[in-house]
């Protein structure tokens, strides 16, 4: 309550010289002083944070992590219920945790900063783990942020969850170009290749340095069998993430439309390129992998 008294009244009085002084100006302003404190609560919480483990086999989710949103939520009902609060002095306006001033306010840097630390820990904390173990614990810990912020902690965690939501995009595109090339791989290099070539060639140009011979191998390789067995597997190695199923429903739908999507191209390139109609065409590739998704037990979507 008095952090937020302070800046009510700093804000509402700004041109008075001795408000300033008591309040504000360094090094001897009630705000300093007040800063001072509540820096040494939130120190307090990234010593809590930078002291917990990461055990992604039991635990997917990070206690750091669970525990974040309550954290928040406590600190934001408690700057909110002062801000919201009659006043005598100034007015009650623009000092909640929607205004761009709660950024700057020591509650909303100090929310912001334990968020910043917690995302460093994830990072750090993971550096031991093997290589597919510490993408799928910063995935789980991710979507969980992403899904369970989104709309709280005000302007302190704005940029924070941007920058979440864009790394969470960035490791799912990540995971799913691994899985493309673990299992497609043909059909990936086909679509790459053709990209490549037509950086320097016409379209009617590209079967003389592609030839018939090599799109008809591509084209018995992407049969309807073919691309089935290949999401099975792709499925299974999901699978063996042993992620939440939310967050393996998450990667499935990324697959699915990555698939798609280069199929499309793969389909494009062959018509542009050599005037053929590939088969299956696109839409049934679609329908087949949602019936193999669906037939796909241990992930079978909700």
């Amino acid at each position: 309550l008095m952090a937020v008294e302070v800046e009510a009244l700093a804000a509402q009085y700004s041109d008075s010289r001795f408000l300033n002084v008591l309040l504000v100006n360094k090094p001897h302003g009630l705000r300093t002083a007040l800063q001072s404190v509540l820096q040494g609560f939130f120190n307090k919480q990234i010593e809590w944070v930078e002291s917990q483990r990461l055990d992604p086999d039991s635990t997917p989710v990070a206690n750091a992590f669970s525990r974040f949103p309550r954290f928040v939520d406590q600190l934001v009902a408690l700057w909110d219920a002062a801000a919201h609060a009659p006043r005598l002095l100034c007015s009650n306006d623009s000092f909640d945790s929607t205004s761009d001033g709660f950024l700057t306010s020591p509650v909303g840097r100090g929310i912001h900063l334990v968020g910043e630390r917690l995302f460093a820990w994830l990072q750090n904390v993971c550096q031991p783990l093997r290589q597919e173990k510490a993408v799928l614990a910063r995935l789980e810990n991710l979507h969980f942020f992403v899904t369970s912020m989104e709309g709280r902690g005000g302007q302190a965690l704005r940029k924070l969850f941007t920058w979440a939501e864009s790394t969470l995009q960035e490791t799912l595109d990540a995971v799913v170009s691994n899985l493309m090339h673990d299992h497609f791989s043909h059909l990936v290099k086909f679509v790459d290749d053709i990209d490549e070539l037509l950086l320097s060639y016409d379209t009617d140009q590209v079967k003389f340095s592609l030839s018939r011979l090599q799109l008809a191998k591509v084209m018995q390789l992407l049969s309807a069998d073919a691309i089935a067995t290949g999401l099975s597997n792709a499925l299974r190695s999901v699978a063996e993430m042993s992620a939440t199923p939310q967050t393996s429903t998450l990667i499935i739908s990324r697959l699915q439309r990555s698939l798609i999507k280069t199929y499309v191209r793969y389909a494009n390139h062959v018509k542009n390129c050599y005037g053929d109609v590939v088969q299956p065409s696109a839409e049934q590739v679609n329908k087949q992998l949602e019936a193999t998704i669906e037939e796909f037990g241990p992930l079978k979507r909700s």
